[in-house]
């Protein structure tokens, strides 16, 4: 573990107000009462000298998946004398040069009689994927007293899998190829019915979107339809023609079974299909949000060969 001292610190990290700090202590997940030093229960640093205070930490992994438990218990062992100091977790993103921001409850007054040690175990959510420093900082010394990686990978599940992230979103993806899919079409007059409409040549693939919050607290905003995306092939599939397409004599789509004899100004629009995925802006604690959206595909794609992603709060996630 690395040493460094803290020149300038982010905004979001506060130094201040440490006297009020030490009238209570609140931090911490969870934390066992001081013990001798040499007792071989928990996490305990090397001996200080004189009113010093030494720490040790100990993470939970080193690599986890966005979405997993993580967890880092810290250890403090004072000197020959009683001690009473303030530390919080911090995280530092690759490209800032200075330390990003703190980890939400790891900031904990520590009160120590003299030569006792102390751990104390943090809940961490990691704020994006990626490789990032963490560091236990000192805030009374403004020091970073310990400091260690953590590597965060994206999430990647098979199809009909859910993904949960740190904001009490649980996201489920499903997918189908589908030959045909019922549509409303209209004109200039109106609607004309609805009919089963397939790509000439292709095939739909219909991605199956389920959201329900998990969070007993709070609101949290689910992925939009355009978040969503699917590969095969090597590319992108076309969405953007799927959610407004205008029928003509010469057309990318075909309508199966009896229709009428359509004008060249007809057309459909698959998201007033009933199962199109139009979730709400929010969802409250407990509410879920399901539908489909639809992408076109060659008829010769195999659903083996799909690979559906989405983006969502800076984090992409894949099934498939």
């Amino acid at each position: 573990m690395r040493r460094r001292t803290v020149v300038t610190m982010g905004g979001a990290i506060a130094i201040g107000s440490i006297a009020g700090c030490l009238g209570s202590d609140d931090g911490g997940s969870e934390s066992t009462p001081p013990t001798e030093p040499g007792d071989s229960s928990g996490v305990f640093p090397a001996e200080p000298e004189g009113a010093a205070v030494s720490f040790s930490v100990d993470p939970s992994d080193a690599e986890i998946v966005y979405g997993a438990d993580y967890s880092v218990t810290v250890g403090a062992r004072s000197g020959d004398k009683s001690v009473d100091v303030v530390t919080t977790i911090v995280y530092q993103l690759p490209g800032d040069s200075n330390w990003t921001g703190s980890f939400d409850d790891t900031q904990t007054v520590w009160r120590l009689d003299a030569g006792k040690s102390q751990t104390k175990t943090f809940e961490i959510e990691p704020p994006t994927v990626g490789d990032f420093s963490v560091g236990l900082l000192n805030l009374v010394q403004k020091d970073v007293v310990e400091e260690w990686g953590l590597t965060v990978r994206q999430p990647q599940v098979a199809l009909g899998e859910t993904v949960s992230y740190y904001d009490g979103l649980a996201l489920n993806i499903d997918a189908r190829l589908r030959d045909a899919v019922e549509v409303t079409v209209f004109d200039a007059d109106g609607e004309r019915g609805d009919y089963e409409v397939s790509p000439r040549d292709g095939q739909w693939v219909e991605v199956a979107v389920v959201t329900t919050n998990t969070n007993t607290k709070t609101i949290v905003r689910p992925p939009d339809g355009s978040d969503v995306g699917v590969l095969a092939g090597g590319g992108p599939l076309d969405r953007t023609r799927s959610v407004r397409s205008v029928w003509a004599d010469v057309t990318d789509y075909e309508v199966l079974g009896d229709h009428p004899e359509f004008e060249e100004d007809a057309g459909f629009r698959i998201e007033d299909n009933d199962e199109y995925y139009h979730p709400p802006d929010d969802l409250i604690p407990g509410a879920t949000a399901s539908g489909n959206v639809y992408f076109e595909t060659d008829a010769s794609i195999t659903l083996e060969e799909l690979s559906i992603r989405v983006n969502y709060n800076d984090v992409r996630a894949t099934w498939g």
